[in-house]
């Protein structure tokens, strides 16, 4: 980044790096005068493929992006931890982080009313994604991108039935994120991979199944943070669009006075 500045107060990423390596020295440039300074770091899904086009022909370029990935989809962990824990600092723990991170704050002050951690079991939502590509790649002969996966897996009635259940909402229709974190955890626990197609002009990413993935048995739990911030959203809505009326009928009912 080149910047030799040492009250630097935020350093926002709008993407991520490629490893955690350049992370850690990216993000460093903030609070080098021991002062107080805030790192954000935005991750949306179509960020994996983009990188991993971008490191696939390095030699552990797709293996320092899992890390990098896994940082910032996991929902518990200290991220502060993570990062020590990745560059070989066994001295660091989570009570070292002080809530400064997003994980911790969450934990520590009181939160469940918005979020709460779940560990599901993901066997059945795995070998219906599975289904899933192998049928494409049977039927249609063609491989799929990450963001055409998202696409197909929204409207499978069995993938929906699934995770409705996983998410205990049988009335309601899980949000796009939840199969964009279930496909980055799988793809990061290596139940499924990615398979590159190289042109002249640019490198496509495919998600594929991975023949060499463990059976059902030894699939381990994954942590998924569930919002109930959008049905309290809702009831907030609710609330002051009645106030707004209320306050609409007695403008209404007041007899106005002509000023001129």
């Amino acid at each position: 980044m080149g910047i030799d500045k040492a009250d630097v107060r935020f350093v926002i990423h709008f993407s991520s790096s490629k490893s955690l390596e350049n992370y850690y020295q990216e993000s460093g440039r903030a609070g080098r005068d021991s002062n107080s300074a805030d790192c954000i770091l935005m991750w949306r899904f179509s960020d994996l493929f983009r990188l991993a086009s971008m490191v696939s022909s390095e030699r552990t370029g797709i293996a320092k992006l899992y890390e990098m990935v896994g940082y910032c989809i996991d929902p518990d962990m200290c991220r502060r931890f993570l990062i020590s824990k990745n560059l070989g600092d066994a001295s660091w723990s989570t009570d070292d982080c002080k809530n400064a991170c997003d994980n911790c704050q969450r934990k520590n002050t009181n939160k469940s009313d918005v979020s709460t951690l779940i560990q599901i079991k993901t066997d059945k939502l795995l070998n219906a994604t599975k289904q899933l590509l192998f049928d494409q790649s049977l039927t249609k002969q063609e491989r799929i991108t990450g963001p055409k996966l998202i696409d197909l897996m929204t409207c499978n009635k069995q993938i929906q039935s699934i995770s409705q259940k996983l998410l205990y909402r049988n009335q309601e229709k899980p949000e796009r994120q939840f199969y964009e974190y279930f496909i980055s955890w799988c793809l990061i626990k290596q139940y499924l991979k990615l398979d590159f197609h190289f042109t002249p002009y640019s490198t496509v990413c495919y998600v594929v199944n991975n023949d060499n993935s463990v059976d059902n048995e030894h699939i381990e739990l994954m942590p998924y943070l569930l919002s109930i911030k959008e049905e309290l959203d809702k009831d907030k809505v609710t609330e002051e669009r009645s106030h707004v009326d209320a306050k609409r009928k007695r403008i209404h009912s007041t007899e106005m006075v002509d000023l001129t």
